[in-house]
């Protein structure tokens, strides 16, 4: 599992990305529940039966493209300066993660595009959290990714 949390404990945000055994489907293919929380509320995405439901999978590519491993090092390039902020949204857009620099820390930003899980298209119906933490908690985020890739 990778965590990431806001730095604010009194009331706490976070998004936390489960990962399930990899598939071959016109690729690999990384099946995982997305969990979004601040305060006393969540939202969860996760990857739908597929009998039942083939709409709003949830997977991260693997090969030919491996966005779990691009994640990770978007992560470290913001937090290295190499860029001013990460703008990651999976092939299949079911959500999508901003961290750009904030005075003192790092500013989160993550939506889960909530049309996507139940019709053939994108759309703009959405929901979710945004943050401040800071680069240990970035950092710590990055390193649990990498270790979740390496599993595969």
């Amino acid at each position: 599992m990778a965590r990431l949390e806001s730095e604010d404990q009194a009331v706490p945000s976070a998004l936390e990305l489960t990962f399930g055994a990899s598939f071959e489907e016109d690729g690999v293919w990384r099946p995982y529940r997305l969990v979004l929380t601040s305060g006393g509320r969540e939202e969860v995405l996760e990857d739908a039966d597929v009998e039942t439901r083939p709409i709003g999978r949830c997977a991260l590519g693997l090969a030919p493209r491996d966005e779990i491993a691009l994640l990770a090092a978007g992560l470290r390039e913001v937090l290295g300066g190499e860029r001013k902020c990460l703008k990651f949204e999976p092939q299949e857009p079911n959500w999508s993660l901003d961290v750009a620099a904030s005075p003192g820390g790092w500013t989160v930003v993550c939506w889960i595009d909530a049309g996507n899980q139940i019709a053939d298209h994108y759309t703009w119906d959405a929901l979710g959290i945004r943050f401040f933490t800071d680069s240990a908690r970035i950092l710590a985020f990055a390193e649990a990714l990498d270790a979740e890739g390496a599993v595969k």
